[in-house]
């Protein structure tokens, strides 16, 4: 079984293509070059429909985590006259590029996707102390990221409704590797555990995500297994299989 992954170069790519190695045959898609032995590497950009259309020929499943970003250091505030950038950037990649993947998906027959979301789709509507949410609650994205994003979810629901392309979109949040894990235990920062997510168990979600046997489009949570998360992650467990391995305490 062929799989194409998507922004495979960064850190939910790099771990989702160890997760998978040696179980499927990879085409891994980025802008950026990538070695990875025994994987079929290709550079190329999401908002390019001739390089999206090529990616996606002859796999039989897809796992996107392509998603538009500017480099710039998140501790600082972004510099005003580069906020059009960002929009531009998060456009052509969460929307357009989201949708020349879709299209060129059904046109090539493939069996089924798995769409990397953000729980950053409920900016506007964030559950208050003591309140957990789950996949029920009605998102509220408010910046153009998180807009952008959950104009992605909808599309994979649109394809699997009219197109029939089953697919899981992953609502992720704080994922973290083990080394900015173990940082952010030294600084103690209050509550910066309550939406960490393990990137290993990220990776592991999109596997039993992709793995998953269904027909149209499910939306799940996944977090680490904390003990003052926001989120009921009980759908991960029931519908995936899935329960995440690392745990965050204060």
């Amino acid at each position: 079984m062929k799989i194409l992954v998507t922004g495979a170069a960064g850190r939910v790519g790099t771990a989702v293509r160890r997760e998978l190695a040696g179980k499927y045959d990879l085409r891994l898609l980025d802008k950026a070059p990538i070695e990875e032995p025994g994987a079929e590497c290709v550079v190329g950009d999401m908002a390019d429909w001739h390089a999206v259309r090529q990616a996606v020929e002859g796999v039989d499943g897809i796992i996107h985590l392509a998603f538009g970003q500017i480099p710039w250091d998140w501790n600082q505030p972004l510099d005003p006259a580069r906020e059009w950038e960002l929009d531009e950037v998060s456009y052509d990649v969460n929307v357009k590029g989201t949708f020349w993947l879709l299209k060129a998906a059904v046109q090539a027959g493939v069996k089924r996707a798995v769409y990397a979301s953000t729980l950053s789709v409920y900016d506007g509507n964030w559950p208050e102390e003591g309140e957990v949410f789950d996949e029920s609650v009605q998102p509220m994205p408010a910046g153009t990221y998180a807009v952008t994003k959950y104009m992605g979810e909808d599309l994979f629901r649109v394809f699997a409704r009219h197109h029939n392309l089953p697919s899981v979109c992953l609502r992720l949040t704080g994922v973290m590797s083990q080394e900015e894990v173990d940082r952010a235990k030294v600084k103690r920062h209050q509550g910066w555990h309550r939406g960490a997510t393990h990137v290993k168990d990220v990776a592991r979600a999109f596997r039993l995500a992709l793995e998953r046997d269904n027909t149209g489009c499910d939306v799940i949570i996944i977090c680490g297994d904390n003990p003052e998360r926001q989120w009921n992650i009980s759908k991960s467990r029931d519908v995936l299989g899935f329960w995440p391995e690392f745990g965050f305490g204060p």
